[in-house]
């Protein structure tokens, strides 16, 4: 028997704290988003510059060991200031981004873009769902309208957290099925 990848979005009623708490991790993984992609252009420009004058002066040019130094991104130091934020969440930005990043220098991918700063969205990790409730971390059980039941067996994959423009939220998440 072969497994299916399976959607399922739900919508989420939070109440105003946990609005708060969510609308904050959007905010962090935006934010943070943006800090690291800021540096890694300022590397690639540095690289750039470097290459040019290599080509000038006719030398060869080394093949890529691009080796990414984000720790001081990653291990967020900051945490008093993110407050009520769902820190594995940034994390989670920040490492798309990296790999992403490796993708391009391995010249798998395109160089990243900077459009997370638009979008409503963060991913999290494996949750708990049960009667019409599900458990999203740092942010608690949460009121939601469960159409789907899920079988037992199916693996929750990834989860994203959604907001829309109409101020709705919704969970989605990804199944590997039975």
């Amino acid at each position: 028997m072969s497994n299916k990848i399976l959607t399922y979005t739900y919508r989420i009623y939070p109440n105003k704290i946990q609005k708060n708490i969510i609308n904050n991790t959007i905010k962090e993984c935006n934010k943070y988003y943006s800090l690291v992609f800021t540096e890694l252009v300022k590397n690639e420009k540095a690289e750039q510059e470097y290459y040019k004058k290599l080509l000038l002066q006719k030398k060869s040019i080394p093949k890529s060991n691009k080796k990414i130094n984000l720790n001081n991104f990653t291990k967020i130091d900051c945490v008093k200031n993110l407050g009520k934020t769902d820190l594995q969440a940034v994390k989670n930005e920040i490492f798309k981004l990296q790999t992403r990043y490796k993708k391009y220098y391995m010249g798998k991918g395109k160089f990243p873009q900077n459009s997370r700063s638009k979008k409503e969205i963060y991913e999290t990790k494996v949750i708990k769902i049960y009667c019409n409730k599900l458990k999203l971390p740092v942010v608690g059980n949460i009121k939601a309208k469960i159409h789907r039941e899920i079988k037992e067996g199916d693996k929750i994959k990834r989860v994203f957290v959604k907001k829309d423009s109409k101020n709705k939220y919704y969970v989605g998440l990804i199944m590997l099925t039975k």
